[in-house]
């Protein structure tokens, strides 16, 4: 991974111990992330996202760089907020 890259999404969700809606056979991919303006990851088992974010957002825990805590909440937020809307919309 590119040395700027960070776990994301449910990634990060999952690395930060927080429980996700959605069964882990659901989340295929990594989710990695890089700074806004750079190409996104693309790997097999990767799914690649760019992201406009503070550097005081992505954390080192276990070696790993990921987005903290708090982003990843309200990521997860924006996510199900999303989620219901579209729901509504079609249901």
């Amino acid at each position: 991974m590119p040395q700027d890259a960070f776990f994301c999404g449910p990634t990060a969700a999952l690395l930060h111990g927080i429980p996700i809606p959605t069964m882990p056979a659901e989340i295929p991919a990594l989710h990695v992330g890089l700074p806004k303006n750079t190409r996104a990851v693309h790997i097999v088992g990767v799914s690649g996202h760019s992201y406009d974010i503070h550097p005081d957002e992505v954390i080192v825990r276990d070696g790993c760089r990921l987005t903290s805590l708090e982003r990843t909440g309200v990521t997860w937020l924006e996510r199900l907020r999303s989620a219901t809307w579209s729901q509504r919309a079609t249901g």
